[in-house]
């Protein structure tokens, strides 16, 4: 998948150089490593920052330090349900507002790494490593500040491979397994695989509501 949204940007690019100028300048946002879609508007992350492809008329933009960000090597992108942008890295999380095109806010927290966000009503979270254990970070907004809250461990995972919501859970694929729970009912410690009566591991899912 990384493969292909390369490909598909230097593509993009390379077909729009009269509009957008230098190639080489540019080509070093291509090796993106997750996208997403805003409308029109294809959003990609990678080691320079973000890149906007406007799949309309092709146009081409750029947001890396100069523009605001806070730090590159961006590894995951995600769209909450403001339509802001949470981009994440083992530097940290940033959220963006490409509607603005200014950063709302930056949170470091000592993550190692990261794996993924997820809507869950007014709240984000992200699956990530802080100082050697992994859990999830749990951000909420208040009106149109976002705030971290707490991060909460689960010291059994050796590694998060993917955070997805369904129906009223989040469900958390790890290399120990499913598990899945409510984060305003219960504590991720109790968490546990929803999935028992199916005989063998999964190895992946997807989510289909929207989020």
């Amino acid at each position: 998948m990384k493969y292909f949204l390369s490909i598909f940007f230097i593509i993009a690019i390379s077909n729009s150089q009269s509009r957008i100028g230098d190639f080489q300048s540019i080509s070093s946002f291509a090796n993106v490593s997750s996208a997403l879609f805003l409308d029109s508007v294809l959003v990609g992350v990678s080691e320079s920052g973000l890149i906007f492809l406007n799949t309309e008329d092709e146009s081409i933009k750029t947001v890396s330090i100069d523009e605001g960000l806070s730090y590159v090597g961006l590894t995951h992108i995600h769209k909450d349900r403001k339509d802001n942008l949470w981009i994440g890295s083992d530097k940290g999380i940033q959220v963006w507002d490409p509607q603005k095109n200014v950063l709302i806010d930056h949170y470091e927290l000592d993550i190692e790494a990261l794996s993924g966000f997820v809507n869950f009503e007014n709240f984000i979270y992200s699956a990530a490593k802080i100082n050697g254990l992994w859990g999830i970070i749990e951000f909420r907004y208040v009106e149109e500040k976002v705030y971290f809250r707490d991060f909460y461990q689960r010291p059994d995972l050796e590694k998060i491979h993917k955070i997805s919501f369904f129906d009223d859970k989040i469900f958390v694929l790890s290399s120990n397994g499913l598990i899945a729970g409510n984060p305003f009912q219960n504590h991720i410690s109790t968490w546990s695989n929803p999935l028992e009566q199916i005989n063998g591991n999964v190895i992946d899912f997807q989510e289909d509501n929207g989020n």
